[in-house]
């Protein structure tokens, strides 16, 4: 019996061994972090790296399934054998430490690295770290509606004798921001502006070109709802959504034209009056505000976890209400004349720089 305890230990024991090292799955969900995990299954982060093969614990992606360690299982005791009676103590004499030579240094204590301290995951771990970032865009924006058919009474107006727009200021910076609120769903906040030049139906006897009363403005916060896919580990996201902005409206008149004047030839010859009207009275145009839907195509892509570059084309559709009238220059009483809508669909190519955190 006591030769056939060895045997059998050296059968039982790469069995244990064997099962303390498998693994178990676990899939990735949002939010998760690789010491979150780690704490969760009672291992540390190198183990599941090395076992996964990852090489950034920063970048693990929702979805991926993951080998962790099993905890390790106890091994059974060997049978304790018995020992031959030990020896007479024999006493030896220590040898003395090695004195350095002369100009050599004594040997330093070697430091130990301490032991990972894990921690749980935050809340800038869970819903901040590589989700939001923050940029500079710049948009190149084209009007697509721009003019309308004109006939010799100027009824097929945007308002009164304005039936043509001429784009303004087509290239704009503004802020941007987005939030990844999942694998599939981004979230967007920006700023948009379309600017446009009227120009009238009628054609001015003094210059023999269309004259224009001013530019109209919208402008506004736009929010963006989008569906993303993640590919190559999230690297590149291509998106697309629907997005929904508040326009302010605005309308910038030139002088001679909220003075009252024929033209800017008749303005200029009484000296460009900045306040005296040409006939007791100043015009205006007003610009309501409004709702405008767009609809928003691009792709991202980050180089690096801290930087994203985003490209997207953006239909907007906008029509702000508008009227024109007389406004007296003593009292200050509107006289209402027309009513109508400035067509400020627009068609903008738009590109990102973002910080991501």
């Amino acid at each position: 019996m006591k030769r056939l305890l060895p045997i059998l230990s050296a059968a039982i024991l790469p069995v244990f061994a064997a099962s303390a090292a498998e693994t178990v799955p676990y899939t990735v969900r949002p939010g998760d972090t690789l010491s979150a995990i780690a704490v969760r299954h009672g291992t540390t982060v190198k183990a599941i790296m090395l076992e996964n093969g990852i090489a950034d614990a920063n970048r693990i992606r929702a979805g991926r399934t993951l080998r962790i360690p099993a905890r390790p299982v106890a091994q059974p005791q060997p049978v304790a054998q018995p020992q031959p009676a030990a020896p007479a103590p024999v006493y030896v004499r220590p040898e003395p430490a090695p004195v350095p030579y002369a100009g050599e240094p004594a040997p330093r204590a070697v430091r130990t690295q301490p032991a990972p301290v894990l921690r749980e995951a935050s809340f800038y771990d869970v819903w901040i770290r590589e989700r939001l970032a923050v940029g500079l865009s710049l948009s190149y924006v084209r009007l697509t509606d721009a003019d309308r058919p004109a006939d010799l009474s100027c009824r097929k107006t945007f308002l009164g004798y304005i039936n043509e727009l001429d784009d303004e200021n087509e290239f704009g910076w503004a802020p941007s921001l987005s939030w990844l609120a999942s694998d599939f769903v981004r979230l967007g906040l920006t700023w948009q502006s379309v600017e446009a030049r009227t120009k009238n139906c009628n054609v001015n006897a003094e210059t023999g070109r269309s004259m224009s009363d001013g530019i109209v403005s919208a402008a506004g916060p736009l929010l963006l709802v989008e569906g993303t896919y993640p590919l190559d580990d999230g690297v590149v996201r291509p998106h697309a959504g629907v997005g929904l902005g508040w326009y302010a409206g605005d309308f910038d008149e030139d002088a001679w034209w909220g003075l009252g004047y024929a033209g800017p030839k008749s303005w200029k010859a009484a000296g460009k009056p900045g306040n005296k009207t040409a006939a007791g009275r100043y015009r205006y145009i007003d610009v309501d505000d409004a709702f405008g839907l767009s609809l928003s195509a691009g792709v991202a892509w980050r180089p690096i976890p801290e930087f994203e570059l985003d490209l997207s084309l953006r239909r907007t559709w906008l029509e702000p209400d508008c009227e024109f009238g007389y406004r007296d220059a003593k009292t200050g009483r509107r006289d209402r004349q027309s009513s109508g809508e400035f067509t400020l669909d627009s068609l903008a190519v738009v590109l990102t720089a973002s910080y991501v955190f």
